[in-house]
C-alpha cells in the first residue's frame, strides 16, 4: 500500500506534482526523525523595452522540515528569506521573511486517506513602501518566474483530503479536495486600508503508471477563486484556473529522461476596482499558458549523477501584467549523494525570451545549489 503514500502526498502538500526526476541518487530509507530541506537560489533578468533596461533579481533562502510525529501522523513547516532588488532610474529594495507555513497529515486505511490541516503563520512582511511596491511589481511578473513573489500575507487556514488506490502494484488513482481560507492584512505601509483575498476551492485528481524502466504521472487541478475585497469593497473575481499535468520518465541505468508539461487554462478576472492597484495584490492576470521541460540524467554511479535540463514556457495576453510573451531555461544540472543522511543539488539556468509581441526583449540566469537531509 505503499505506492499510496506517493500520490497522496503530490497531491495533498501541493495539488499537482512538478517536475521531480525520479532516478537522481535517492535516500534509501524513511526519515525516522525529520526531513528538511534547504536551498540557496539566485535569479537575475535584464528587461530591455525601447531604449530603456530594469534589472530584477532576487536571493531567495527557503527552508522546510517534515517531522513524522507517530506512524500515522507527519508535521510539515517551510519559511523562506528573500531579498531582491530592482535597478532603473533608481535602486530598489525589498527584504524579508516570508510567512511560515504549517501543515499536519493524518494518514488512514493503510495509507489510501490523508486529511490535512494547514495554517499561514503572517509574520512575512506584508505592508510596502513605495520604493519596496516597486521590487514587489517586478516580482508579480509571472513569466520571470520569481520564486517569491509575495513576501506576506495575512493568517491562513486549509483543509484537504485525498483518497489513493493501488490496483495490482503499477496502476494508482487519487482525488482529493482542499480549501483555503485566506486571512486580510494591510498590503501598504501608512495606509489602514486592508485587503481581503478570496478563499479557494480547488478540486484534483491524478494517475500514477510505474512499469519497469517507465513511470507516467498525469494530473488535473481546477482552483475558484472567492471575491477579493479593497477596504471591504469588492475588488477582483479572479477567474478560475484548471492545470493539465503529464511527467513521463524513462530510465535505463545509467541513464535517464523525463519530459513534464503543464497546461494552465484561465478563466477572465473581473476587476472593479482601479487597475493601477491590481498588481499590488498579487494575482495571476495572464490568459492560458503552457509550461514545460525535459531533463536528461547520466548517473556515474548510484552517489552521483549530471545531466542537462530545457524547458520552454509561452505565455497568453494580458492587459495588466508582462505577458504575450515566451521564455526558455537550459543549462547543466548536477546530484551527489554523501551519505544517508544528506544529498546535494546545483544547477546553472541561462535564461531568455521575448514579450509584448516581440517589444520587450527578457535574458538572464539562475544558479541553485540545494541541500536534503534525512535523519
Amino acid at each position: 500500500m505503499m505506492k499510496n503514500y506517493s500520490i497522496i502526498i503530490a497531491l495533498c502538500v501541493v495539488g499537482v506534482l512538478g517536475t521531480t526526476a525520479v532516478a537522481q541518487p535517492q535516500f534509501n530509507y524513511p526519515a525516522y526523525n525529520a526531513a528538511i530541506s534547504t536551498y540557496l537560489s539566485y535569479r537575475s533578468w535584464a528587461v530591455k523595452q525601447g531604449g530603456t533596461e530594469q534589472k530584477i533579481s532576487q536571493l531567495v533562502v527557503p527552508f522546510s522540515v517534515l517531522r513524522p510525529v507517530t506512524q500515522n501522523i507527519d508535521v510539515y513547516f517551510s519559511t523562506s528569506n528573500a531579498s531582491s532588488m530592482l535597478k532603473s532610474e533608481s535602486d530598489y529594495k525589498l527584504n524579508g521573511m516570508t510567512d511560515g507555513k504549517f501543515k499536519a497529515f493524518w494518514r488512514l486505511a493503510e495509507n489510501s486517506v490523508m486529511l490535512s490541516l494547514g495554517l499561514g503563520m503572517p509574520f512575512g512582511k506584508n505592508s510596502f513602501n513605495e520604493s519596496e511596491n516597486q521590487v514587489a511589481n517586478a516580482l508579480y511578473e509571472t513569466v520571470l518566474g520569481f520564486k517569491v513573489k509575495r513576501y506576506g500575507e495575512g493568517f491562513d487556514a486549509d483543509l484537504g483530503a485525498v483518497y489513493a488506490r493501488n490496483f495490482g502494484g503499477t496502476f494508482t488513482i487519487g482525488f482529493g479536495v482542499g480549501y483555503l481560507f485566506k486571512g486580510e492584512y494591510n498590503y501598504q505601509t501608512d495606509s489602514e486600508i486592508k485587503f481581503k483575498p478570496g478563499d479557494e476551492l480547488s478540486i484534483h485528481g491524478g494517475v500514477d503508471i510505474e512499469l519497469d524502466s517507465i513511470f507516467i504521472r498525469a494530473n488535473v487541478l481546477h482552483t475558484r477563486f472567492g471575491v477579493d475585497k479593497l477596504d471591504g469593497e469588492q475588488f477582483l473575481t479572479e477567474g478560475s484556473q484548471t492545470e493539465i499535468e503529464a511527467l513521463f520518465h524513462y530510465h535505463t541505468y545509467p541513464i535517464s529522461f523525463s519530459i513534464f508539461v503543464n497546461n494552465i487554462i484561465k478563466q477572465e478576472n473581473g476587476v472593479s476596482g482601479d487597475l493601477g492597484r491590481a498588481l499590488l495584490i498579487g494575482r495571476n492576470f495572464i490568459d492560458n499558458s503552457f509550461l514545460s521541460q525535459a531533463q536528461f540524467m547520466f548517473n556515474l554511479n548510484p552517489s552521483f549523477s549530471f545531466g542537462g535540463k530545457f524547458g520552454f514556457n509561452k505565455f497568453g495576453k494580458s492587459d495588466i501584467q508582462v505577458a504575450d510573451a515566451w521564455t526558455i531555461h537550459s543549462g547543466p544540472e548536477f546530484y551527489a549523494k554523501f551519505s544517508e543522511t544528506m544529498i546535494v543539488r546545483t544547477d546553472l539556468m541561462y535564461l531568455t525570451g521575448e514579450a509584448e509581441a516581440n517589444t520587450i526583449t527578457l535574458n538572464g540566469w539562475q544558479t541553485t545549489i540545494a541541500f536534503s537531509f534525512r535523519f
